[in-house]
């Protein structure tokens, strides 16, 4: 517990972004760091590609989320909602 008259300074978060990849020196930021970059990779992986649902939806993938509750998401234009990335059952390559 800080006491009165303590002096302390938060360092603002200094994150490099160079091509996807996200560096950070804290031991902590590591695991967030990781999600960044599996997300970014996912969006330049999907995004653009046909793609065939486990339930028969197909299209081409528009968008992908980051759900904090159910992960990584994604639509596909012409259908309504959101589907999981696991229900992926063949993409384009």
């Amino acid at each position: 517990m800080l006491g009165a008259g303590t002096n302390f300074t938060v360092e603002p978060l200094r994150i490099a972004k160079t091509a996807r990849v996200w560096t950070r020196n804290a031991i902590g930021e590591a695991p967030c760091l990781n999600y960044l970059n599996e997300y970014g990779a996912a969006q330049s992986e999907l995004i653009g590609k046909a793609v065939v649902l486990t339930d028969g939806k197909a299209g081409t993938v528009e968008n992908v989320w980051l759900d904090e509750s159910h992960g990584l998401r994604i639509s596909i234009k012409g259908h309504d909602g959101r589907w999981p990335v696991s229900t992926i059952k063949f993409a384009e390559n």
